[in-house]
């Protein structure tokens, strides 16, 4: 019967998807059974800001080797437009590199996210990818590099590359305490699609990504007895930033509803809440 309800969610998620004005794609992992549906799974996208969780990992993993590594205090000197904060501020600004990496994982902060990748280095990055054994993903270029998007130097990532990485982090890799802090800062609550599609009470980490007819958010969903990874990447949009944010929330909400009746509910389909 679990079959039954995963396939049943993969033929409404797809026909969704159809429907989307653009090119979408999906994916979504039982973290309890490995069982998986996708559509595209393996697929390139423009990976928008969902790149910014190899980063946060890749700074994580070099902090166990050296100790004081995020609590260096960097200056914000060369400030990159887009999303984010840092580039509006007026004044100097001294942050840590731990701070700068939660503002690139909160508000997706493009200032903050260069100074990461300058720390971490972009090769480093990419080892981190492969330590992951994804074959799809890979961080090509800084944030707001227009001449690298124009040569088609883009991140990539695929709706299963995004969502085995969150079955990793979920399996404690590359380590526990790695993927511990990393998921922790994911946690922190803001606004996103999938953010407001699952309930304020169930724990989420999660990623969102935007650029111009690109979309993307990526997540793992504490559910007690059943979390699940979920994925969503879109490109070639047609549609208003309006319309492409609903778009995922509604794929977010319809799958939280299968696991969240799957984490209520015995093998027969007995509901198990108190009435």
């Amino acid at each position: 019967m679990l079959d039954h309800m995963l396939e049943r969610l993969r033929r409404e998620l797809t026909v969704d998807s159809e429907r989307f004005a653009g090119v979408a794609g999906f994916c979504a992992r039982d973290l309890v059974t490995g069982s998986e549906i996708s559509l595209l799974g393996d697929e390139p996208f423009p990976s928008a800001s969902t790149i910014k969780i190899y980063i946060l990992v890749t700074l994580l993993c070099q902090a166990e080797q050296e100790s004081s590594l995020l609590q260096q205090r960097i200056s914000i000197d060369t400030r990159v437009p887009g999303s984010g904060i840092l580039t509006y501020l007026e004044n100097a600004v001294e942050l840590s590199l731990l701070d700068l990496a939660i503002l690139m994982m909160i508000v997706s902060d493009n200032t903050a996210t260069n100074m990461c990748i300058d720390r971490a280095g972009i090769d480093n990055i990419n080892a981190t990818i492969a330590g992951f054994g994804l074959k799809n993903t890979a961080l090509r270029r800084a944030m707001q590099d227009a001449e690298a998007i124009a040569a088609g130097r883009e991140n990539i990532s695929t709706p299963h590359d995004l969502v085995a990485t969150f079955a990793a982090l979920h399996a404690g890799k590359p380590t526990p305490a790695v993927a511990r802090r990393a998921l922790d800062i994911m946690s922190k609550p803001f606004s996103t699609p999938f953010r407001a599609a699952v309930p304020d009470s169930v724990r989420m980490a999660h990623k969102p990504g935007g650029m111009p007819r690109v979309r993307s958010e990526a997540s793992l969903v504490f559910l007690p007895k059943r979390p699940y990874a979920f994925s969503v990447m879109c490109k070639y949009a047609m549609g208003d930033n309006v319309e492409q944010a609903a778009f995922l929330s509604e794929m977010a909400r319809k799958t939280h509803r299968v696991f969240a009746t799957l984490d209520d509910t015995n093998a027969f389909g007995q509901g198990l809440s108190a009435s």
